[in-house]
């Protein structure tokens, strides 16, 4: 059944104004998920002025019913998720975590056979800004393999480009791999390109294995 129930103020005068739209099951027992209310607030005294709108979820009780706000949108935007017990608002509010589900982006590749003078692109952020997260780099070689990189971005191909590292970094690790968690500058602007440079090489290096974790911003 559908119930519509209006409480208010005298108009002009201070108050709360309550406008609830049920729909409720009336059957069953007690302790059981019997509707739903759609419920505007509205508290017009002198020294508050206060609005909400909430979905409240009714359980059937021995007498009066028990109301829990599933969702509720205060006058300044805020969501909380509040309690509503034997027709009683409680006082105390919950705030409910809003977040942005970051979804991570990876790019693998391997350079064969560097040597101390590579230009390398990496990535182009032609789809977007991105934020580097981690850079991994492995080295195959022999006789104490070094490799120092310095990753730079730039928006001219033909720029010497912004360091995304503090300085230079010699890559000796061979076995699993050495994690570049600490930027300078790891912030990429859209329509950049992401270059690989070597400085520096040591020892036989054959293969340097890099993966790149990212997110766009």
């Amino acid at each position: 059944a559908a119930q519509l129930s209006i409480g208010k103020s005298s108009y002009g005068t201070g108050g709360t104004e309550n406008l609830r739209l049920s729909f409720l099951n009336t059957q069953g027992n007690a302790g059981i998920t019997s509707g739903w209310n759609i419920h505007s607030y509205t508290n017009l005294s002198a020294s508050t002025n206060e609005a909400k709108l909430s979905i409240e979820q009714i359980t059937r009780g021995s007498t009066n019913p028990t109301r829990t706000v599933r969702l509720s949108i205060n006058q300044d935007g805020t969501v909380n998720a509040d309690k509503f017990t034997a027709n009683t608002e409680a006082t105390d509010d919950i705030d409910l975590v809003r977040y942005s589900q970051v979804k991570y982006l990876q790019k693998d590749f391997v350079l064969e056979s560097p040597s101390n003078t590579e230009n390398f692109q990496i990535l182009n952020t032609m789809g977007g800004a991105i934020t580097i997260d981690t850079i991994k780099v492995t080295l195959v070689g022999t006789s104490s393999p070094s490799l120092t990189i310095n990753p730079v971005h730039t928006t001219d191909r033909t720029a010497t480009g912004t360091n995304i590292l503090s300085s230079p970094v010699a890559i000796t690790n061979t076995t699993s791999g050495y994690n570049i968690v600490t930027f300078s500058d790891a912030t990429i602007p859209e329509n950049s390109y992401v270059v690989l440079k070597t400085t520096a090489i040591s020892g036989t290096v054959y293969q340097a294995e890099f993966t790149v974790k990212y997110h766009k911003d």
